[in-house]
């Protein structure tokens, strides 16, 4: 994480309860859940500041 300036928190999961809730199949994963616990939006893979940034704007308009 250092060798790539990586600041944000990163989060293990060693019992692999997240793998199997949400159905996590690779890295990177990000799944962005509401304070009530919805699963909003879960991606697999990379994507660009621009995309995720567009995501945020998409989800914040509903």
């Amino acid at each position: 994480l250092a060798k790539h300036q990586i600041t944000y928190p990163v989060v293990r999961d060693q019992l692999n309860i997240t793998q199997e809730r949400y159905q996590v199949i690779g890295t990177p994963t990000s799944v962005l859940i509401d304070s009530e616990g919805r699963v909003l939006e879960l991606h697999q893979g990379m994507r660009k500041p621009s995309e995720l940034e567009a995501t945020f704007a998409r989800l914040a308009a509903r």
